[in-house]
């Protein structure tokens, strides 16, 4: 739902001089696809865009745009409420789209409009206001691809500080482009006579009108300045003098001159309001103590004094910049105490409602150490409850290292928003530094706030043990015994070690106690108002439940805290990317690669180390790199795992959420490297009777991919039915599901096909129940035969989706690599029934890409297959592989 409206034509609050010529010239070119209106600010261009459409009665639309339209979701969502205005079938088609709860993108808006928009509707002209502040360069590119598309009735209007964007020039060559230009803004002698006559009376000689115009070059802006300072005099005896102070001082003098010339509660008003970025009536009531701020508020609007609206609901405004410029330099330098009790109060007022940038901004600008560092102590928590640790991080860098190190409690915040991260040596450094004075630091602090701080040295004292050791090292009965430590005023932070307690023994391989421990955490994170606290049990609950093979549940868990989320008008803050990425997982299960590409993609998009949750990086570049593969995009799965093991490297813990290196070597033996694998092997040595955990899991489930490949059938179900056993006691159900595939694919090579078809029977029964489909398009190479047979004999099973997977690569069944039964050729070289073929396509020269074609299978398995064909023969090249193939007698027709 959109927050407030900029989609309203502005009113003109003052007089203007009629500019014929321009009107004229924008009349001519109405038709144009696209009108620009560029010129410096304050050069009257919105103005002008009001009055050309109130003379010639056109029909518009008005986005006002700032720079959050950046945002791309943000932009469509107000554009598409924009030409909703136009009509109603698109206003409604639309609407989903602008009040759901997914983000819009810029491949769907393009065809909605072209589609929906009523071809009988007249002319609209689409006024897109202060588009310089567009710096997103896919809006702008959309921009572009929009006017190609556009339909005839609708006409784009851009008004900007800057001439036409090169992407756009193109429409001047093919004639659809009407400009006025800064230079066409500028005023004439003739329109300054007026403009001093007429809107701003000031008496002035033509002399003086030609002199103003030639050194403002008719800058609408510097003439009002000017004629603001003047007002009202029938002659301008010290006119150099003025003109002086404009040119050395930057219309310092200037603003001077208009706030002494209002009335006293205006001075007030102006000089305190000036000074922030921006201000509403509550909070100019607070810091200039006015009882009637609301109605100077209005004064100023009527007069003009260079206030501009933020909203069309005329709550929130801004002074021009050079206006607030000018007093906010004077009151620092003539009324310092003024300087800093207006901050001050506004930093207050802005913390005590939420507005916390507004807040610090403030603070800061106030130039009072010891205030600032107050308000960080009291709010700096808020960025870590809203999961913006690098924004939290960017604030306490501007303290000056001597005040920082003087607040124990700035020192840990700083540590907590750090510790995701991994930038581990720096907190123990702190942390180390402070050991053993707690008593001597903290006493500086009272009640809650010396608690606070108390609570939260020993929260991560102990955290940090938990990031530095692995799963099997950790000391969950130490984690525990510090819960007890905890005040109840900060019992959030006993909710906290419980969340890593459960991470814990979910790495052990022990889902159910991580069960046990979230349960326990549930009670002190939902009592406390942290909505982070809230977010962080429902993401650690949901990626326990998918573990268990629970995958419902965990979506159902998702879901809900994104609602909860989104209930707090938080869905455009990096929170939600909480909850993002393990959502992405249940989409890649479901096989809707689409959206499990768009979250993991959102939850990824501004997580870059070192102020990001480096976990988060390294299992959401794994997951992309399994969507990538399974979309046949190699070079951006190759990127991710190139980023994957460098950031592993990079940490100083020794384990995250995902064990990298089997990963790695998965990767390597679907690209057909069977040599990287064998050397892990040999060097892994790995072992069943090692203590249970989630990286053994992985382990095994590499090493059983290993030995597939190698042929090992009978090592593969010996090493397997010893292992599940202890997933399904542990209950791992969505390893057991990878560990039946498998088993069902051994038991099929060694001939069992009936022992093969009820293991694949029982896995598609259970996978049905929770939505598991993407396993079987992963395994599909090597078990769509049992599956075919399965669907043969029950014919319940030929619309489920996890068959439909497993069988969606129909030439893969009939591989040798699927169904692997000895089958030698006479001359000792084992080629499979699909490398024999695509040897036949190679001697014929056909290219990788049409071999593919012919053999219906993707490039990526062709190249795969060319590796193994190489590696077998014993070649360094294709050319010679093919040499040796007519030797032995391997082209022949089997």
């Amino acid at each position: 739902m959109l927050i407030g409206t900029k989609l309203s034509v502005p009113l003109m609050k003052t007089r203007m001089v009629p500019r014929p010529h321009l009107i004229h010239r924008l009349s001519e070119g109405k038709s144009s696809r696209l009108i620009v209106i560029s010129g410096l600010a304050g050069s009257g261009k919105t103005s002008l865009a009001c009055e050309w459409i109130r003379t010639d009665g056109l029909n518009a639309v008005w986005y006002a745009l700032d720079k959050r339209d950046n945002e791309i979701d943000l932009f469509f969502r107000y554009f598409l409420t924009a030409l909703g205005k136009i009509d109603r079938k698109l206003a409604s088609v639309a609407e989903p789209l602008v009040g759901g709860q997914r983000e819009i993108t810029k491949d769907e808006v393009i065809p909605l409009v072209v589609d929906n928009l009523n071809d009988h509707i007249p002319d609209v002209h689409v006024v897109l206001d202060d588009y310089h502040l567009i710096e997103n360069e896919e809006i702008q590119a959309w921009i572009s691809d929009f006017l190609d598309y556009m339909p005839p009735a609708l006409h784009l209007v851009l008004i900007s500080r800057h001439a036409t964007p090169a992407s756009l020039s193109r429409l001047r060559v093919r004639g659809r482009l009407t400009e006025i230009v800064a230079s066409d803004m500028g005023f004439t002698e003739e329109e300054a006579g007026r403009f001093f006559s007429e809107v701003i009376p000031v008496g002035l000689s033509t002399d003086q009108v030609r002199h103003l115009v030639r050194q403002t070059e008719g800058w609408v802006a510097g003439l009002q300045l000017f004629g603001l300072s003047c007002r009202g005099k029938d002659r301008v005896d010290d006119f150099d003098d003025i003109w002086g102070y404009i040119g050395r001082e930057t219309a310092d003098y200037l603003m001077y001159e208009v706030i002494r010339r209002q009335p006293e509660r205006v001075r007030i008003f102006l000089r305190a309001t000036s000074l922030l970025e921006r201000f509403n009536a509550e909070v100019a009531g607070e810091i200039t103590g006015l009882a009637d701020a609301g109605e100077t508020l209005k004064y100023v609007l009527r007069n003009d004094l260079f206030l501009n609206s933020l909203d069309t609901d005329q709550t929130w405004y801004r002074y021009h910049h050079l206006f607030s410029k000018a007093i906010r330099e004077e009151v620092r330098r003539s009324e310092s105490v003024l300087f800093k009790e207006v901050y001050r109060k506004a930093a207050l007022w802005f913390a005590g409602r939420g507005y916390i940038e507004d807040a610090f901004r403030a603070a800061f600008a106030s130039e009072d150490l010891e205030f600032i560092t107050d308000l960080l102590e009291d709010y700096l928590h808020l960025w870590h409850e809203r999961e913006e640790p690098s924004a939290a991080l960017a604030w306490l860098e501007r303290i000056p290292h001597d005040v920082f190190v003087k607040s124990p409690l700035l020192r840990l915040e700083e540590c907590i928003h750090k510790i995701e991260s991994f930038r581990l040596d720096e907190i123990e450094a702190v942390l180390r530094d402070m050991e053993g004075r707690e008593e001597e630091l903290f006493c500086i602090y009272q009640g809650q706030k010396r608690s606070y701080c108390a609570d939260l040295y020993a929260y991560l004292t102990y955290a940090l043990r938990y990031y530095y050791y692995s799963p099997a090292q950790t000391d969950i009965e130490s984690l525990d015994r510090v819960v007890a430590m905890i005040s109840p005023e900060n019992k959030r932070f006993a909710g906290y070690i419980k969340i890593l307690v459960a991470r814990s023994y979910l790495l052990k391989g022990e889902p159910m106690q991580a069960d046990v421990a979230l349960k326990e955490a549930a009670s002190a994170l939902f009592s406390s108002r942290s909505l982070w606290s809230r977010i962080l049990w429902f993401r650690a609950a949901a990626i326990v439940e998918r573990a268990r093979g629970r995958l419902s549940r965990s979506e159902a868990m998702l879901r809900e805290g994104l609602q909860l989320v989104k209930r707090k008008g938080l869905l455009g803050t990096p929170l939600k990317d909480l909850l993002y990425l393990p959502m992405a997982w249940v989409h890649y299960h479901h096989n809707d690669l689409d959206n499990a590409l768009k979250y993991a993609e959102d939850a990824l998009k501004y997580a870059e180390p070192p102020s990001c949750p480096v976990g988060d990086v390294i299992e959401g570049n794994l997951l992309l790199c399994l969507i990538y593969r399974a979309r046949n995009r190699p070079r951006d799965a190759a990127r991710c795992l190139e980023k994957m093991e460098r950031v592993s490297k990079e940490i100083s813990a020794p384990e995250t959420s995902v064990s990298v290196h089997p990963w790695v070597v998965r990767f390597t033996l679907q690209g057909g490297d069977i040599r990287y694998a064998l050397q892990w092997s040999k060097e892994r040595k790995l072992s069943l009777d090692e203590p249970f955990s989630y990286r053994l899991i992985d382990e095994v489930i590499t090493q059983a991919d290993l030995l597939y490949r190698l042929q090992s059938y009978e090592e593969v179900l010996e090493m397997l039915n010893r292992f599940r056993p202890l997933c399904v006691e542990q209950d791992m159900m969505e390893a057991v599901l990878q560990i039946d595939l498998f088993l069902c694919a051994a038991h099929y090579s060694l001939g069992h096909n009936d022992q093969a078809g009820r293991i694949c029977e029982k896995a598609l029964a259970w996978a049905e129940t929770e939505g598991y489909v993407r396993p079987f398009a992963d395994f599909a190479p090597i078990i769509s035969p049992v599956v075919a047979a399965l669907v043969g004999t029950h014919e319940r099973w030929r619309m489920r989706p996890c068959v439909a997977a497993a069988l969606a690569d129909s030439s893969a069944g009939q591989s040798k690599e699927c169904c692997p039964a000895a089958n030698e050729t006479r001359t000792g070289v084992d080629l499979t029934d699909r490398e024999a073929e695509i040897l036949r396509l190679m001697a014929a020269d056909y290219q990788y890409k049409e071999i593919a074609h012919k053999a219906c299978i993707s490039l990526e398995t062709v190249r795969t297959h060319a590796k193994h064909i190489l590696a077998k023969l014993d070649s360094a090249s294709r050319r010679q592989a093919i040499r040796k193939a007519r030797e032995m007698g391997l082209l022949q027709d089997r």
